[in-house]
């Protein structure tokens, strides 16, 4: 994969560039032939493999922004760097890139793109060790692919490495309260790339996936697994189709148990049937599911009732689950059948007791 990362790659000759480029074509426009009015956009060969290796729907954002220099080679936002006139930088806040490029001669040159590291879809994937102490809470990234701490955490789709973290330190004391205050847990952070692209991630893990997020989880619980090191997740939201798709991976492609972790669902966008038998097959325990009985994000999202007048409830509470402030939305926060949100236990998928 090619990655642009420092300013002096940054920084490509003009000439280099020129003499690496070909025509620049979409690949959603492959079948179509190029237009013959405007500005000919051309790409160097470490552009076009950076384009080639980045998730479907960032591309498509990013290769219909290259498109539209065509039509506008020299938009509002396009800043102009010292000294160098017809040398741009552009800011595309959509795709979260910085595109760089010359204009000469009615044409069009990108000679670099990098991740605009101020936006938060360009935040990485992986692992990440929480520690919280009275003062602060440290989060420490860490390039390792085995879980080295007694509890873990995935996060659900739309959040910030912030926002993960203090949702999750939440879930973690809630799912975890009788292993004492939790003071130190590994967060597989799931970055989110806008709201549209984290809805398709879903669909494809839903339909079994796996996606790249639930592949590298995938392998994460098998190195964890050979290690013996014994763990308790917790995975809310999106992170459920996540871990389910994960491990639903694992049975397919290498069939061995992975019964040193179990697994707390809360508010988990997975089908719990499927899921049993997913994660039975893998030796996996379920801790449980807990969820709330008017939260559309489990019950109709993850089709876990036919209820209708459930379903009617989960429609009325939608607009809480994606305005709503934390403590009122049925969704966000661990559901614990008391303030706004009653105790429906009729309504709760209750696991039957060993």
């Amino acid at each position: 994969r090619c990655e642009i990362n420092n300013q002096r790659e940054f920084e490509m000759n003009q000439s280099t560039a020129l003499n690496t480029r070909e025509p620049f074509k979409p690949q959603w426009m492959a079948r179509i032939p190029s237009p013959s009015m405007g500005y000919r956009v051309f790409i160097t060969r470490d552009v076009k493999r950076y384009i080639d290796n980045i998730w479907p729907m960032r591309r498509f954002k990013l290769e219909k922004a290259l498109e539209q220099l065509r039509a506008i080679p020299r938009p509002f936002n396009a800043l102009h760097k010292k000294n160098q006139v017809g040398n741009l930088s552009l800011n595309i806040d959509s795709a979260g890139f910085i595109i760089q490029y010359l204009i000469n001669s009615g044409e069009v040159t990108v000679v670099a793109i990098r991740a605009n590291l101020n936006d938060r879809r360009n935040e990485k994937m992986g692992l990440y060790e929480i520690s919280i102490t009275d003062e602060e809470i440290d989060v420490q990234r860490t390039r390792s692919t085995t879980v080295k701490t007694a509890h873990a955490a995935i996060n659900g789709q739309s959040n910030t490495l912030k926002r993960a973290t203090d949702l999750m330190i939440d879930h973690i004391q809630h799912a975890f309260k009788q292993d004492g205050q939790v003071k130190n847990f590994s967060l597989f952070h799931n970055p989110s790339q806008g709201g549209m692209d984290d809805t398709f991630e879903s669909a494809i893990d839903r339909k079994g996936g796996p996606t790249k997020v639930a592949a590298h989880l995938s392998q994460i619980l098998r190195n964890t697994h050979e290690t013996g090191q014994e763990v308790k997740w917790v995975a809310h939201s999106q992170g459920g189709l996540i871990i389910k798709s994960a491990v639903e991976h694992h049975n397919q492609a290498y069939g061995t148990p992975l019964d040193s972790q179990s697994i707390q669902f809360n508010g988990g966008a997975n089908n719990i049937a499927q899921t049993e038998m997913i994660m039975q097959k893998a030796g996996i325990k379920v801790l449980g599911y807990n969820n709330n009985p008017n939260d559309i994000v489990p019950m109709v999202v993850g089709k876990n009732t036919r209820n209708p007048v459930r379903i009617a409830a989960c429609v009325v509470a939608l607009p809480l689950v994606l305005w709503g402030p934390s403590h009122l939305s049925p969704h966000t926060l661990p559901y614990t059948g008391t303030g706004l949100w009653r105790d429906w236990k009729f309504w709760n998928f209750k696991r039957a007791k060993n």
